[in-house]
């Protein structure tokens, strides 16, 4: 779920692989930045074109070097897809309050202070045991105005057996009856050991300096909370 990377699918007409005009941080239109607590992307109006980040941009978190993905066209046996500008965390976050974003390419630099990206900042309080075909309420501290319950994960620990994953209505899912048992993956009236995590956002930007808008959520922490699954 750490995991980030940005791909814009649009295609290409046949022929030749377009060529990718490349960019600067000031050259990118209607830059938003977006990011988790795995890294952060560039989105931008690719209907103006699709751009490969020049080389003299940089980026760092904390201070650490970010790896980057420069994006631009690129061909595929049936068409051409442009790929998306990302960078990512070369290491886990530190448990810093504020993470501190940076991109420079030697004309422009982006300051971006994220509050809570790192997963340490968060704690969160499941109920040991879950029912198929009911609901499930997570609650989550510290309690910050504007964050909340994106996504809740319940992922089974059992290869081949399908995780459930949903938006909440505030903290709480409906697990849907028959969702594992309609498969005959478990028996009814077994059980199942499980780990429940939860996406929460959009984080608090402190600061955001060079592009037009930062959007950021996080994951809780790893390893996810377990509990186990009754199947009635």
């Amino acid at each position: 779920m750490s995991s980030l990377r940005f791909v814009v699918t649009f295609a290409a007409g046949a022929g030749c692989t377009p060529s990718s005009p490349e960019a600067r941080l000031a050259d990118l239109p209607a830059a938003t930045l977006i990011g988790s607590s795995g890294g952060v992307g560039i989105d931008y109006d690719t209907h103006v074109d699709c751009f490969q980040l020049a080389s003299q941009v940089t980026g760092t978190v904390d201070n650490h070097p970010m790896v980057v993905n420069r994006g631009g066209w690129r061909s595929t046996p049936t068409h051409d897809v442009c790929d998306g500008i990302s960078f990512n965390f070369s290491t886990p976050l530190e448990a810093n309050p504020v993470t501190a974003i940076e991109l420079a390419d030697g004309e422009s630099t982006w300051h971006v202070e994220v509050e809570g990206l790192a997963p340490s900042s968060w704690t969160i309080a499941t109920p040991p045991t879950v029912t198929e075909g009911s609901d499930v309420t997570v609650h989550f501290a510290p309690d910050v105005p504007s964050v909340a319950i994106k996504f809740i994960y319940l992922e089974p620990n059992a290869v081949g057996i399908v995780p459930f994953a949903a938006a909440p209505t505030g903290d709480t899912v409906h697990i849907d009856a028959g969702y594992w048992s309609s498969y005959n993956e478990p028996a009814h009236g077994s059980t199942m050991q499980a780990t429940i995590a939860v996406k929460l956002g959009p984080l608090p930007s402190l600061r955001c300096e060079g592009p037009e808008r930062c959007d950021f959520v996080t994951n809780t922490p790893d390893p996810a909370h377990p509990v186990t699954i009754m199947i009635p």
